[in-house]
C-alpha cells in the first residue's frame, strides 16, 4: 500500500479520477489480489537471483 500512496500524486497528475483512484486502491487490498501480487513478486525475485547467478557464473 505504501506505493500506492506515492504513486497517488503521480496519478492525479496524469488526469486519473478521485473516484477511479479510490476504485484501485479498493480492488489492490482484496485477498485475492494481494496473493496475486505476492505470487509475482516472488517469482521475479527468484527470476533476478537466476540471471544474475548465470552471469556470476559465466565470469
Amino acid at each position: 500500500m505504501r506505493n500506492f500512496k506515492l504513486k497517488n500524486s503521480v496519478l492525479k497528475k496524469n488526469l486519473w479520477s478521485d473516484r477511479l483512484l479510490a476504485d484501485a486502491k479498493k480492488l489492490l487490498a482484496t485477498p485475492e489480489i494481494r496473493e496475486f501480487l505476492a505470487k509475482v513478486a516472488c517469482r521475479q525475485t527468484s527470476h533476478v537471483k537466476r540471471l544474475r547467478l548465470k552471469s556470476q557464473s559465466h565470469n
